[in-house]
């Protein structure tokens, strides 16, 4: 396991009887670092959290703490090892003080002495201020408000110094202000080595507090990354099921209030989002659409006051959408000197009737993250540019090294000598194989049609992705015939695509994953078929049938653009070929080149 990594879970399955709750998932959590788990309502972030803290058994799956794997395991074992979970109104004694619940089963006397009371009640003293101060001391625990309890229980987890902390969804029943000094707090934990799991539905807190975020939903992971890497809206349509419930529209058809849950869901997105009713009166529009459109909006008011911040011609076929009751998005639209993108969804009762319409927003002024991605992608050709220098530079004096090595080889008499220049000649050998393919890679210009060894050529891009395979721990295994397997092919292209295959293989696993390479020849078909096999976090049964769609990415990296798995699927069918794929969420996926053979 990597040195990195404090805690490390891998292919949890977990059912509340008959009904599943987490399906497969990997986790992992680095050392010093605070780690978002975000998801929609039962997307299993909260289950996932609860075998972590011990408080349910793992029924499939392997955890590891430390390195070490975890068998049996409970709250006490948890605590023993230093995790702790911060949870709304658990595990606190309504009867007792608030120091006897910050320091209730940490000792195993029932009578302390004078001076173990004071240094209690000084502890406690020192870590509810670091949290809320002016909490009384002495009065029992029921004479607190729910906010004040929060603090107690966090306290409480603090007493014990724990190494790694769960904080589960406390936000929603915080004040700004107070969750400003939660937030300060998790910094400072952070800054002394602490790591944190922090459990959240409010996705604006991601990017408050996180080093990272693994996305939940339906028990599967979506992904893990970078929240400097994230881009929010994909990052929200990754997350949730976005329904509104039928009930909660027709409840009352002069204001349909929405069930408090749901507001705060809206609210806490990202993106702007208005609801109407089907007389187009506003239900609900959040904080993010009232800045983006800077306008005050209440509960009631007409969609037109709206639409009013658009030209006549878009506010003619945003309401000609409505009225046609189907899904569609307007790219580009203005407002002013800014631009968003709008998308309309209807809204339909278990009776299919139709009862509203949702208008999500998107601001896209400056277009972000076409102009970041167009920087990153100067940079990539500028580094491979200099790469392609740097390594013909190097080729020099390696070739000098490598002429010089052999006339000492004609002047050495020891065995101890002769294998250690043996050894420096098998390195430089690795280093120039290394360059050449480094090289070979560089060249933008269209390679032309020659038999090649597809077993070398993997080989080759192994070799080149050897450092983030080794820096990820990722084990890769290879079934390839013992023969060279030969085929017609454009190699800087096929490189290309089985580059971008495994590449996203090491994506959907963490660290510790498995990537496994197969080839097999089919003499009767005149075919090969290379697979490329990895036991990530799968690809969603609703998105299969548009992976292959250009631009269409299940990544929530501000920069990818999802046309990788677009361009295999072209360079495939440039060569006489096919890609498929077959994925389980939770298990892993399977990529399958089938290409002409030479056979």
């Amino acid at each position: 396991m990597n040195s990195r990594t404090v805690l490390s879970l891998q292919g949890i399955v977990y059912s509340y009887g008959t009904i599943p709750a987490l399906r497969g998932v990997d986790f992992e959590l680095q050392y010093g670092e605070i780690h978002a788990l975000a998801g929609d309502h039962r997307s299993g972030k909260t289950t996932l959290a609860s075998l972590i803290s011990g408080h349910r058994k793992i029924q499939t799956g392997r955890f590891y703490f430390k390195g070490q794997n975890i068998g049996l395991f409970s709250v006490k074992a948890a605590l023993a090892m230093g995790i702790g979970i911060v949870q709304q109104g658990k595990e606190l004694i309504p009867s007792m003080n608030v120091v006897d619940n910050i320091f209730i089963g940490t000792g195993s006397r029932f009578i302390l002495s004078k001076k173990e009371k004071n240094r209690r009640v000084q502890r406690a003293t020192e870590l509810i201020d670091l949290i809320h101060p002016e909490i009384p001391m002495d009065i029992p625990l029921y004479k607190l408000s729910e906010h004040q309890k929060l603090f107690v229980n966090i306290a409480r987890a603090l007493a014990r110094e724990p190494e790694v902390l769960i904080v589960d969804e406390i936000s929603q029943s915080m004040t700004p202000g107070e969750m400003e000094q939660i937030y300060k707090l998790l910094f400072l934990l952070k800054e002394q080595g602490k790591s944190i799991i922090y459990i959240t539905s409010n996705f604006n807190e991601i990017f408050q507090v996180a080093d990272r975020v693994t996305i939940m939903k339906d028990g599967v992971r979506q992904g893990t990354e970078s929240v400097g890497a994230v881009a929010p809206l994909r990052l929200v349509n990754m997350a949730f099921n976005f329904s509104i419930t039928a009930e909660s529209l027709e409840a009352n058809h002069a204001s349909m209030p929405l069930a408090t849950t749901q507001e705060h869901l809206i609210n806490d997105l990202p993106i702007g989002d208005i609801i109407v009713n089907e007389r187009k009166q506003v239900i609900i529009i959040n904080k993010a659409a009232s800045d983006l459109l800077e306008l005050t909006i209440h509960k009631g008011d007409l969609l037109q006051l709206v639409l009013d911040s658009f030209n006549e011609n878009d506010q003619a076929k945003i309401s000609e959408t409505i009225e046609e009751k189907v899904s569609h998005t307007f790219p580009g639209l203005s407002i002013g000197d800014r631009f968003i993108n709008l998308t309309l969804a209807p809204i339909y009762n278990s009776e299919q009737r139709f009862i509203g319409t949702n208008i999500m927003f998107e601001d896209v002024s400056f277009d972000y993250h076409t102009r970041e991605y167009l920087m990153q992608v100067k940079k990539v050709a500028t580094t491979a540019e200099l790469a392609a220098g740097v390594a013909h530079e190097i080729k020099n004096p390696l070739t000098i090294i490598q002429n010089y090595l052999e006339l000492l080889k004609m002047s050495l008499e020891g065995d101890t000598e002769k294998e250690y220049v043996a050894f420096i000649e098998s390195e430089l050998k690795r280093i120039v194989e290394i360059i050449g393919n480094l090289l070979s890679f560089s060249r933008l210009k269209q390679s032309e049609v020659i038999k090649l060894n597809i077993i070398s050529l993997l080989e080759e891009i192994v070799m080149l992705l050897g450092h983030q395979l080794s820096k990820n721990r990722i084990n890769i295994e290879k079934s390839f015939p013992s023969h060279p397997v030969i085929i017609t092919a454009e190699e800087n292209k096929l490189k290309q695509l089985f580059l971008n295959l495994i590449s996203n293989s090491i994506d959907a696993v963490l660290e510790q994953g498995e990537i496994r390479l197969e080839i097999e020849e089919d003499s009767k078909e005149k075919t090969v078929r290379v697979s490329v096999i990895d036991n990530g976090y799968g690809i969603p049964v609703e998105i299969q049938d548009d992976i292959f769609t250009p631009f269409y990415t299940t990544k929530i990296t501000r920069t990818n653009t999802g046309l990788g798995l677009s361009i295999c699927q072209n360079i495939a069918e440039a060569h006489g070929g096919v890609i498929t794929f077959q994925s389980i969420p939770g298990k892993g996926t399977r990529f399958t080149v089938a290409l002409p053979s030479e056979i």
